[in-house]
């Protein structure tokens, strides 16, 4: 029994969850409207059967009251009526006629009351009474007047006949007519008031209807969208606030807090390939940091490599300089020496050693330029090595950078190298003259 309500419950929470907020919300309003409508209109209904109702209980309670009225009235009349035939003196025959009389416009009094409150069905009977009334009023005006003026006799021979006695039981006869129409009126207004508190019970029971239906609208507000909403408002603060792995409940829900869900596991997909992009992002900064600080310090190690081979080359440069001085100084006093042995050839056997021992100096000094000339070029050869091995470690621009200060240094090497081969070529050039001198000399 307890898993048949189960499955029922969900059953009904399955088909209630197919439909939106905005169908449920509706529904509920719409059927507490027809509540509140219908319980509007029968309340009207039984206000305006009520008031009818009461209406009638109080006509038929003063309609009920003349007739008895009439009754007392009539029989007080009776009453006085026998006081004037019974009476011997004028002075009592009047004071029974006045009575009488007060009696009769008492009776005209309550007549004229009651024809307010005559209704359909006692008009017909009522006019009836109100003839037979007046014609009893009319015949005891009489009495009363013949028995003051002429005396009791006369008054007693007008009263008391058959006549009379006709007239007032016609109108016992109207009266009991009038009883019957007015307790036939009683049951009517018996069943009236069975009608409306049938009416009544009606609306208490549209009453309890619209309550429990106030009570399964505020159910489904709750249930449907107070809780949900509060769950969705947590999860969409934990999502925004960079939660991981957040569950999304209420996505498999076709109502508008199942829209909502899954807009939200949108928004969690978007954040989740934010947050990738963002690591991804951070992870090439990094990189991309790392990258240029190993450029800056292989720039950094290239400049500090091509100042050393700067400063090597402009070392080596001085001495040349230095050595192509002392060379042009030593070709200076050759070539002084050798117009000297030109101009003077006695004294070239006298100077022949003396032009030796300088070619051999020449040759020693040539030799020195050579060796230096070889270093210098030693060191430009391992300076363009650790440029070009720079260079693979640099920007593509820094590389033809490089590659434009290597090819200046690779020209450099290159008028190193054809300045040692022209000294080679002078010193064997000068060699060769020393020993044509040195042969002639001897």
């Amino acid at each position: 029994m307890p898993e048949t309500v189960k499955s029922r419950s969900a059953a009904g929470y399955a088909l209630t969850s197919r439909l939106s907020i905005a169908t449920k919300l509706y529904s509920v309003f719409a059927l507490f409207a027809l509540l509140t409508a219908a319980i509007t209109v029968l309340s009207d209904y039984n206000s305006r059967r009520n008031a009818e109702l009461i209406e009638a209980i109080e006509t038929a309670s003063r309609a009920a009251l003349n007739v008895e009225r009439i009754n007392s009235l009539v029989y007080a009349v009776v009453m006085e009526s026998r006081g004037v035939y019974m009476s011997t003196e004028p002075a009592v025959v009047k004071k029974y006629g006045d009575g009488l009389l007060k009696f009769n416009e008492q009776i005209r009094g309550v007549v004229k009351d009651w024809e307010s409150i005559v209704q359909a069905d006692d008009s017909e009977q009522f006019a009836v009474f109100k003839k037979r009334i007046e014609q009893f009023v009319d015949f005891r005006k009489e009495l009363v007047r013949r028995g003051v003026e002429i005396d009791a006799a006369a008054g007693r021979e007008w009263g008391d006949n058959d006549a009379n006695r006709a007239v007032r039981s016609a109108l016992n006869k109207d009266l009991e007519a009038l009883s019957k129409v007015y307790a036939e009126r009683r049951k009517q207004i018996v069943r009236q008031g069975d009608v409306n508190r049938t009416l009544a019970l009606a609306l208490t029971g549209l009453g309890g209807l619209a309550l429990v239906v106030v009570v399964i609208g505020v159910l489904i507000i709750s249930r449907s969208v107070a809780r949900p909403l509060a769950v969705i408002t947590a999860t969409i603060k934990r999502v925004a606030e960079g939660a991981e792995n957040v569950e999304v409940p209420h996505i498999d829900r076709a109502d508008e807090i199942g829209a909502l869900a899954r807009a939200i596991r949108i928004f969690q997909g978007a954040m989740d390939g934010n947050r990738s992009l963002n690591t991804q992002v951070l992870q090439d900064s990094k990189a991309r940091e790392q990258r240029a600080g190993h450029i800056e310090a292989s720039v950094e190690s290239f400049r500090v490599a091509i100042g050393g081979v700067l400063r090597a080359v402009t070392d080596n440069a001085s001495a040349m300089r230095d050595t192509a001085q002392s060379i042009s100084r030593v070709a200076s006093d050759a070539s002084a020496r050798a117009v000297a042995a030109s101009g003077a050839t006695e004294q070239a056997s006298s100077n022949v050693n003396a032009v030796a021992g300088a070619a051999e100096e020449l040759s020693a000094s040539v030799e020195e330029i050579g060796r230096q000339v070889r270093q210098s070029s030693g060191m430009v050869e391992q300076a363009g090595l650790r440029t070009e091995k720079s260079i693979t470690e640099i920007d593509p621009g820094d590389r033809r950078a490089n590659q434009s200060s290597g090819a200046e240094c690779d020209d450099r090497s290159r008028s190193r190298r054809r300045g040692r081969s022209r000294l080679r070529g002078g010193r064997a050039r000068g060699q060769g003259s020393g020993r044509a001198d040195r042969q002639g000399d001897r």
